[in-house]
């Protein structure tokens, strides 16, 4: 068994008027998205779903950083359709994660999950390249994971972020990252 991991593919991150919106680029990555999700569960693996859960008013590192984002309870932390309706139909089968750092990792129950799976190989898909997915793939590489990055189904702030991020991660962290489908 494998894991697939979506990391917040949420109307912040993607829609048009999300907060941090990677606009009509990231929303082009839906039915990539959908299709490796889709084969994911078909083959029997683990699909999660880690996405930011901030506060309104925290006291929170990323505030000096970025606009808020990804409030609990409000519509740019919900799904970007057509996922969100991808993940209704399969809520069932699929584990919602909150993330409060960068990392899919970082003070969750990700990697006790993964090891009550036996999981031994993440594929790993959404958005930020160069901030949550590329934080999250160190944690993985840290924790003796095999990564696989589905490069069809992720995006970054810019191009130059994105192709840097990509180097970065197969160059120091040993991920395979895949130009397409396997």
């Amino acid at each position: 068994m494998e894991a697939y991991l979506l990391i917040d593919y949420t109307n912040d991150f993607v829609a048009d008027e999300g907060s941090m919106t990677l606009g009509k680029k990231a929303q082009d990555l839906a039915p990539n998205i959908i299709r490796h999700l889709e084969q994911a569960l078909e083959d029997g693996n683990l699909v999660v779903f880690a996405t930011d859960a901030h506060y309104e008013g925290e006291d929170h590192p990323e505030n000096e950083l970025f606009p808020p984002h990804n409030i609990v309870g409000t519509w740019g932390r919900q799904l970007y359709e057509p996922v969100r309706e991808f993940y209704r139909k399969y809520q069932e089968v699929i584990v919602a994660l909150n993330k409060t750092r960068y990392s899919a990792f970082y003070h969750t129950d990700l990697h006790s999950l993964l090891q009550a799976y036996n999981i031994e190989k993440i594929h790993i898909l959404g958005v930020c390249t160069d901030i949550c997915v590329l934080q999250t793939v160190a944690d993985a590489y840290y924790y003796n994971y095999e990564v696989c990055v589905m490069k069809d189904s992720i995006l970054g702030t810019s191009e130059q972020a994105q192709e840097y991020s990509l180097e970065y991660m197969k160059n120091m962290f040993n991920a395979k990252i895949y130009e397409e489908e396997e």
